[in-house]
């Protein structure tokens, strides 16, 4: 009698094992994010800048960031950059430099490090850093923008506003007696 409780106990305890596991919740779906020029590019186009982006270690973990007001950060792990950001922003941007400078403007050779590229805990979303071409002393930027909702993809959105601003700021700075008659959000 001891022995068929005994069984009994361990089957009943195997079956509410196996029905909680089957109610337990899905893992969430992992979302990827890519940043990639949203426009048609003109059939003639100037000769690619070269980019070197360098980005703060916490925004290279893959995921996106949330940056807490004690200092603290997030990393998300369902929401991640489809490839690592300093190849992203650096092909974005020298397209963007590409479309934006005239076909007879010399190629830049600039350098990038990215402090910031991420939302803080009050919503707000951030680029910041410094960018330098060979032989010119470093420059200092910050971008906000302050989206209306505060979630991974508007904050995408965000960021992909703010690299267009800085491509534009870049196109003023590095010629700006030559930038193209296709105007550039």
């Amino acid at each position: 009698m001891r022995r068929a409780s005994f069984y009994l106990t361990i089957v009943t305890t195997l079956g509410l094992l196996l029905v909680a596991g089957c109610s337990s919740p899905t893992t969430p779906k992992t979302h990827y994010y890519l940043i990639a020029p949203d426009y048609q590019a003109s059939a003639v186009l100037s000769p690619p800048a070269t980019i070197s982006v360098e980005c703060a270690p916490f925004l290279s973990q893959g995921g996106l960031v949330v940056e807490h007001g004690d200092q603290t950060i997030a990393t998300a792990h369902y929401h991640r950059w489809a490839e690592p950001l300093p190849g992203m922003i650096s092909r974005y941007l020298q397209r963007r430099l590409q479309s934006g400078l005239r076909t007879e403007t010399t190629p830049p050779t600039m350098t990038l490090l990215i402090d910031q590229f991420h939302r803080l805990n009050n919503g707000t979303v951030i680029y910041s850093g410094q960018w330098w071409t060979q032989g010119s002393a470093p420059q200092t930027f910050r971008y906000e923008e302050h989206p209306i909702s505060a979630n991974y993809d508007t904050t995408v959105a965000s960021l992909h506003h703010l690299l267009d601003k800085q491509a534009m700021t870049l196109v003023k700075t590095l010629a700006p007696d030559t930038l193209a008659k296709t105007e550039t959000p």
